[in-house]
């Protein structure tokens, strides 16, 4: 049972299994400090089909690199700015994590952090033993 291969959400640098999840639980965040706003930002994710989708993005402050107009509704919700999305991301994500981004991913509510490097984060699905979930 231990070495049967099950779908997961996993996170890689330099195709090395950093972190990995069910993918059955299908969601996961990113949070972390915009690099000119110095400002917290949360993007929510889910996992359909092996595919990733951008489900929400809230932040604090309007500034640079951030559209005044959008198509989507802003809303705000206790002092963030959320928009709600439906955005295909494709069958994987690449984060590029900096000292001053301080990011973290998230998991069901627990934090795991992603340490500043020169190789970036792969975040997509595969099937991996279930020993490494």
């Amino acid at each position: 049972m231990l070495f049967f291969p099950t779908r997961a959400i996993v996170v890689l640098q330099n195709d090395a299994i950093i972190y990995a999840f069910p993918e059955s639980e299908g969601t996961f965040a990113l949070k972390w400090v915009h690099s000119v706003e110095k400002e917290k930002w949360i993007e929510k994710f889910r996992v359909n089909n092996c595919q990733i989708f951008l489900q929400s993005t809230k932040f604090k402050t309007f500034g640079a690199g951030v559209p005044a107009i959008t198509e989507q509704v802003i809303k705000q919700k206790n002092g963030w700015l959320v928009v709600d999305l439906h955005r295909e991301i494709g069958s994987e994500l690449v984060v590029r994590a900096t000292e001053i981004n301080h990011y973290k991913f998230i998991f069901k509510g627990k934090y795991y952090p992603m340490a500043a490097s020169d190789a970036p984060y792969v975040i997509k699905t595969e099937r991996v033993p279930f020993f490494a979930l």
